[in-house]
C-alpha cells in the first residue's frame, strides 16, 4: 500500500523522525493569532476646512469603556494624493490667524463614549490658511504636493487589546519650570514595539474655570512645528531602548498650553488652552503580531537631495493596513521620534520647523522630509526639531540626517474565529485540533525498507474547542463558591484616574471577585460550578495581588472521583501596582476535569518584621476553553494542507545537519548525551537547520549544562547574521537548564533556516536546541524547564513592569509530597580532582551612566563625577564617582584654604557629532557596577571590542581634560552618555572632552591623526 501514501513520504519521515527524539505536537494551540481585530466602532462622513461650525464633529461610539487604541484619519478624495490617509494628530501648532503660516491638519481627542474632530477654520473672521491636507511647499521637494479643504474623515476605535508591558503616569504644567521636561525610565531593554502617550486637562474642584474637554485624551506629538508666540502647544515624546521622553512649551504665555485646540480650530468649539495635564504612558514589547510588513533603517535627509527628502515604499498588501507606524531615529542609538500625518508649518516659518510627515494607502506609505522652497540660503525646517521653546531646553534635538522605517501590521481578523495567513488575509479555522490516524509500525529488520522503520498515516482525525466556563462577573457569581462561606465576594473595580487600564484586558463592566485575608494561614476557596469530565483544557484569568509576608495564588483542579490536586500554577509574592495581570494554565495532564479551583493565603505567621499580615487578591475574566469530546476522522489533506506555524520542534544536539571541528560528545551521570565543545576558540561545533512554515519574529533557546563559570558559553549566527555572544544560565553545583538568549529576537521568513554554535569556552555542554515564535497566544507544550518563563509569554527576563516569574508557568510548585523512608547510608565516594579557585567578582565605574549593563553587572550605588578644577594645580588628577548620599562626621563649616577641593564634572562635547549637542555643559553621572562571575576588569583604549575570552562591559568615547589644562586620567565614558538634570550651565570645574590621536610618538597607521578614539570596558 506504500505507493498510495507517496505524497505524504515527508509527513511519514517527520513521524518516523518523532519517535526517536518526542513527538512535534500538531494542536491547534501552536498557531499564531492575529492581535488586532475589526475595530469595535467605524464611522466616516465628509470634514470640510473653514466651514464653521461644520469643521467640528463630535461621534458618540455607543461605549462606556476607555479605549485601546483610537484612530481617525482624513482620506482624500481626488488629485495626486487620491485615496491616501493623513492621520490626525493630537494638538495644534499654529493658530489659523491671518497673518500666520499656511497650516494643514486635523485634531482629535476622545473620551470613554466620544470622539472630537476638529479641522482648520477662520479664526475670528480672518484667515483662512488652514486646511484638512496639506502638502505644500517647505516638504519633500513639493513631490505630490496638495492641499484639500474637504476629505472623507475615519474614526476607527477600538476598545480592548494587550496589556501594557509598561505603563506609569506624570503630570506637565507649562508654568513651572520643573516639570516641563520629563525622562521616564521604562527599563525594557529595547526599542518598544508600540508608544503611546496620552494627554487630558489637569482638573481640580478648585480649578478657577471648568475644562471643555474634561475627560478627553489627546494624543501626544512627535516634533516642534512652531514656536510663535501667538500660540502653539502639545507634548512632544521621543523614545528609545532604556527611555522616553516628554517635552512641553516652557513659555508662561497664555497662548502655550500641553493641551493646545484653539484660535482657529473647529469653530473654536471646544477651545482650549491648558497649562497643566496629566499624562499617561504606555509601552508594549512582545506584545503586538507579527508585521506584516517592515522596512529595514533607511537614511534620509532633510533638506537634502529630492531622493532624500522624499521616499514612497510600496508594501503591495492590497489593503488599509490597521496600524501604520513610521519612525525616524537619529544615528545607531538615538532617540525615536515617529512621524506624523499633519504639516503645520512651512518653509516660510523663519522660527524653524520640523517632523516627518507620512501618508498610506492600501499598497504604499509616502514620506516627505522639510525641504526649503527656494534656494534663498535659508534652512528652517529639520527632519527631527525640538527647539528653544520646549522643555527648558532640555535635551533639545535638531537634526537633518535621520534614519527611517516602516512598520505595518495588517491582521483585521478576529482572534477566536480567524488566523492570519502569511500574505495578511484571514482565514476561518473550521478545527481546534489535529492529530494524525497512524497504524501499526513495520516489523521490517534493517535490511529492508533501507533500515527505516515506518508506519502508515490511514486519516486525520480533528476536533474542535469549547468554552466550558466563562464570568467576568458582571452579573453575579455565575454559581461560583466562595469556601468558606464568608470569604470571596462581587465588588465593583474601584478605578483611580492616574491609572487608568484604558480597558486592556478588563470586562466592560468592570466587576470581580475578591478577598481579603487579616493574618490568617487557613486558605480560602473559590470553587467553579461543576461540569461533564473535559480534556485538553486551557484556563486564563485576570487578577491582581498584595501580601505581607508573601501572598500566594494557586490554581487547584479536581477530577472526576473527587481527587483534588495542583496544576502547577502558583504565584507568590505582592504583584505590585493597581495593574491587572493575565494567567494561563495548561490542563492538558488532567484528561477528566470536573472543577476549577482558585486557593489564596498568607505564606507565614506574623514576624518582627511583619507584625501585621494582611493580604487580598482580585479574580476577574475567568474562561475555560475545553477540547470537544466529540471527533471526527476527515481526508489527509486536512493536516496536510493546513497553514500553521510550528510553535518549535525540539532538536537534539546529537543529529546536527553539519559537525564541526570541535564536535564532541560526551554521556554524564544521568545518562543524557551531550553535545560537548573541545576545539579551539571560533571553531564550528555544529551547524542545525530549523523549518519555518510562517515568517515572524524567533527566539532561540537551548538546554545547556554548565559546571562552573567557566564553561556556560558559546557564539552562534542564525544563517548568516553576525556572531552573538551567549552566556547560558548556569547554576550552581550545576545541573541542566533551559535558557533563551534574552537581548534579541530573530525575524525569519518562511523556508529553512540554519544555526551555527561556534566555540567561545571549551567543554560547553548542551543537549538540546529549539526555534520558537516569540510570542504564543495559547500554551504549548513544549517540555522545558526554566525558572524564567514568565505567564505573559514564551520569552524570558520580563520587563520590571511585570511580576517576575516565581516558578508560576512550567515549573510550578507542586502540592507537598509525604516523606519517604531515609535510605541506607552510600559508600563514601573517590576524592575529587583540585576545582579551580573561586571568583569573588570585580566592581567598575561606567561613566556617563546612571545604571549598570545588561551583563550579569549589579549596580552598587549611582553617583556624580566629579574631579579637581581644570586649571587648579593642586587636587587629585584622576575622576571620581561621589555617591548621592554622602554621610559625614567631624567637619568645620565653610571653606578652608588649607583644603583640597573637588568639583563636579562638565560634559564639554560641543556639537561634534558623537554625542548629541544638547548634551554640552551637563554633569556627567556615574554607576558603579558589580559583577560576580569574572574577576579582572580592564579599559581597553582604542577599541569598542574586547580581546577574544573577554565580556564586553560597555563601550564608548575616551575622554580627559582638554590638553592645554592640568593632566587627569584617560576615562571610557559611555556611548550613549546619561546627564544629570538641572544641570545645564557652563560652571567649568572638571571637565570632560574628547581624545584624539597625534601623529609623532604615537605611530600613525594604523591610528590616524585627528581621529576621536574609542574605547571598551572589559571582565573576565
Amino acid at each position: 500500500m506504500w505507493h498510495r501514501f507517496w505524497p505524504l513520504a515527508s509527513w511519514l519521515f517527520v513521524l518516523c523522525y518523532h519517535a526517536t527524539i518526542g513527538y512535534c505536537t500538531l494542536l491547534y494551540n501552536d498557531l499564531r493569532l492575529a492581535a488586532f481585530t475589526v475595530p469595535d466602532f467605524r464611522t466616516s462622513f465628509i470634514l470640510r476646512s473653514n466651514n464653521g461650525s461644520d469643521s467640528f464633529r463630535e461621534v458618540q461610539t455607543g461605549h462606556n469603556q476607555m479605549p485601546f487604541n483610537v484612530r481617525v484619519y482624513a482620506k482624500v478624495l481626488n488629485g495626486d494624493n487620491a485615496g491616501f490617509c493623513f492621520e490626525g494628530v493630537g494638538s495644534a501648532q499654529v493658530s489659523a490667524r491671518k497673518t500666520s503660516h499656511p497650516l494643514g491638519g486635523i485634531i482629535f481627542a476622545y473620551d470613554k463614549s466620544r470622539v472630537r474632530i476638529w479641522a482648520p477654520s477662520v479664526y475670528r473672521g480672518e484667515g483662512a490658511n488652514g486646511r484638512i491636507v496639506f502638502v505644500s511647499h517647505g516638504w519633500g521637494d513639493e513631490r505630490y504636493r496638495q492641499t484639500c479643504s474637504e476629505a472623507l474623515v475615519v474614526v476607527e476605535v477600538w476598545y480592548i487589546g494587550p496589556a501594557p508591558s509598561f505603563q506609569t503616569n506624570t503630570f506637565v504644567d507649562t508654568r513651572n519650570s520643573n516639570h516641563v521636561f520629563v525622562q521616564v525610565d521604562h527599563k525594557l531593554g529595547q526599542i518598544p514595539e508600540r508608544v503611546a502617550v496620552r494627554v487630558t486637562p489637569f482638573v481640580t474642584q478648585d480649578s478657577q474655570k471648568p475644562s471643555p474637554n474634561e475627560g478627553f485624551w489627546f494624543n501626544g506629538i512627535t516634533a516642534s512645528q512652531n514656536v510663535e508666540k501667538k500660540g502653539y502647544g502639545g507634548v512632544i515624546f521621543a523614545y528609545d531602548e532604556q527611555k522616553i521622553l516628554l517635552w512641553v512649551p516652557n513659555s508662561t504665555t497664555k497662548k502655550t498650553g500641553c493641551v493646545f485646540v484653539a484660535n482657529g480650530w473647529g469653530n473654536e468649539l471646544y477651545a482650549e488652552i491648558a497649562p497643566k495635564c496629566t499624562v499617561h504612558i504606555f509601552a508594549w514589547i512582545l506584545k503586538f503580531p507579527v508585521p506584516t510588513f517592515k522596512t529595514e533603517w533607511k537614511y534620509m535627509i532633510s533638506q537634502g537631495l529630492p531622493d532624500q527628502t522624499f521616499l514612497e515604499i510600496n508594501h503591495l498588501l492590497n489593503m488599509l493596513p490597521a496600524l501604520v507606524v513610521v519612525q525616524g531615529r537619529i544615528g545607531n542609538k538615538g532617540l525615536i521620534f515617529e512621524a506624523t500625518g499633519a504639516a503645520m508649518s512651512t518653509d516660510n516659518n523663519s522660527r524653524g520647523y520640523g517632523g516627518i510627515l507620512f501618508a498610506y494607502d492600501k499598497n504604499s506609505v509616502r514620506i516627505w522630509l522639510p525641504k526649503r522652497h527656494q534656494n534663498n540660503g535659508t534652512i528652517n525646517g529639520y527632519s527631527i526639531l525640538v527647539k528653544k521653546g520646549w522643555g527648558i531646553s532640555e535635551m533639545l534635538q535638531e537634526s537633518h540626517n535621520v534614519r527611517v522605517r516602516v512598520v505595518i501590521y495588517t491582521s483585521n481578523c478576529d482572534p477566536r474565529k480567524e488566523t492570519v495567513t502569511e500574505k495578511g488575509i484571514c482565514k476561518s479555522i473550521e478545527y481546534n485540533s489535529y492529530q494524525w490516524i497512524a497504524g501499526l509500525w513495520g516489523k521490517c529488520s534493517s535490511i529492508c525498507n533501507k533500515g527505516v522503520n515506518r508506519r502508515e498515516i490511514l486519516a486525520c482525525s480533528v476536533s474542535s474547542k469549547e468554552t466550558v466556563l466563562e464570568c467576568g462577573f458582571g452579573q453575579d457569581m455565575c454559581n461560583w463558591l466562595p469556601v468558606p462561606s464568608p470569604s470571596w465576594s462581587r465588588v465593583e473595580d474601584v478605578k483611580l484616574s492616574s491609572y487608568d487600564n484604558f480597558g486592556w484586558n478588563l470586562p466592560p463592566d468592570f466587576y470581580h471577585v475578591f478577598v481579603i485575608s487579616n493574618g490568617s494561614q487557613h486558605p480560602v476557596r473559590l470553587v467553579s460550578p461543576k461540569f461533564p469530565p473535559r480534556s485538553s483544557c486551557t484556563l486564563t484569568f485576570l487578577y491582581k495581588m498584595f501580601g505581607i509576608p508573601p501572598a500566594i495564588l494557586s490554581v487547584l483542579v479536581s477530577e472526576e472521583g473527587g481527587v483534588t490536586s495542583h496544576s502547577g500554577w502558583i504565584m507568590r509574592d505582592d504583584q505590585g501596582g493597581p495593574y491587572w495581570r493575565q494567567g494561563y494554565v495548561k490542563l492538558s495532564n488532567f484528561p477528566k476535569l470536573i472543577r476549577i479551583i482558585f486557593e489564596f493565603t498568607l505564606a507565614r505567621k506574623p514576624e518582627p518584621n511583619f507584625p501585621i499580615s494582611h493580604g487580598n487578591v482580585s479574580i476577574d475574566d475567568v474562561r475555560l476553553v475545553c477540547e470537544r469530546i466529540e471527533r471526527k476522522t476527515v481526508d489527509t489533506d486536512v493536516c496536510v494542507q493546513r497553514k500553521i506555524p510550528s510553535a518549535g520542534c525540539i532538536h537534539p544536539a546529537t543529529q546536527p545537519t553539519v559537525k564541526g571541528p570541535a564536535y564532541n560528545f560526551v554521556t554524564v551521570v544521568n545518562k543524557q548525551v551531550y553535545v560537548i565543545a573541545k576545539g579551539r576558540f571560533d571553531d564550528l561545533i555544529a551547524s542545525y537547520e530549523f523549518k519555518i512554515h510562517v515568517g515572524g519574529e524567533y527566539s532561540i533557546w537551548l538546554l545547556a549544562y554548565g559546571t562552573s563559570t567557566g564553561d556556560n558559553s558559546l557564539r552562534f549566527r542564525i544563517d548568516n547574521l553576525d556572531l552573538y555572544l551567549w552566556d547560558t544560565t548556569f547554576v550552581e553545583g550545576g545541573r541542566p537548564m533551559w535558557t533563551q538568549y534574552m537581548y534579541e529576537t530573530f525575524t525569519l521568513k518562511p523556508g529553512v533556516h540554519t544555526v551555527h554554535l561556534v566555540q567561545f569556552e571549551k567543554n560547553f555542554r548542551y543537549s538540546h536546541l529549539v526555534l520558537i515564535p516569540k510570542e504564543l497566544f495559547t500554551w504549548v507544550p513544549l517540555g522545558m524547564q526554566s525558572r524564567y518563563i514568565p505567564d505573559s509569554a514564551l520569552n524570558a527576563y520580563p520587563p520590571a513592569s511585570l511580576p517576575d516569574p516565581k516558578f508560576g508557568r512550567l515549573n510550578g510548585y507542586g502540592e507537598p509530597g509525604v516523606r519517604g523512608k531515609s535510605g541506607s547510608t552510600g559508600s563514601q565516594g573517590p576524592k575529587g580532582i583540585q576545582g579551580e579557585p573561586g571568583k569573588v567578582g570585580v566592581a567598575y565605574i561606567r561613566w556617563g551612566k546612571k545604571t549598570c549593563p545588561n551583563t550579569g553587572a549589579t549596580l552598587v550605588y549611582e553617583g556624580y563625577v566629579k574631579g579637581s578644577h581644570y586649571n587648579y594645580r593642586g587636587g587629585g588628577s584622576n575622576y571620581v564617582c561621589l555617591t548621592r548620599d554622602p554621610i559625614y562626621t567631624k567637619y568645620q563649616s565653610g571653606y578652608q584654604d588649607a583644603r583640597s577641593r573637588i568639583f563636579g564634572a562638565e560634559y564639554e562635547t560641543f556639537s561634534f557629532g558623537m554625542y548629541p549637542s544638547s548634551l554640552h555643559d551637563h554633569d556627567v553621572p556615574c554607576a558603579v557596577c558589580h559583577v560576580t562571575k569574572r574577576a579582572s576588569q580592564m579599559m581597553v583604549p582604542g577599541r569598542n571590542v574586547c580581546p577574544a575570552g573577554w565580556t564586553r562591559e560597555y563601550k564608548g568615547y575616551l575622554m580627559a581634560e582638554k590638553h592645554s589644562h592640568h593632566r587627569t586620567m584617560y576615562t571610557c565614558v559611555d556611548e550613549a552618555p546619561d546627564y544629570t538634570r538641572g544641570t545645564h550651565a557652563n560652571r567649568d570645574g572638571a571637565l570632560f572632552y574628547f581624545v584624539e590621536g597625534e601623529c609623532g610618538s604615537l605611530p600613525c597607521k594604523p591610528y590616524i591623526a585627528g581621529r576621536e578614539l574609542t574605547c571598551a570596558v572589559c571582565t573576565r
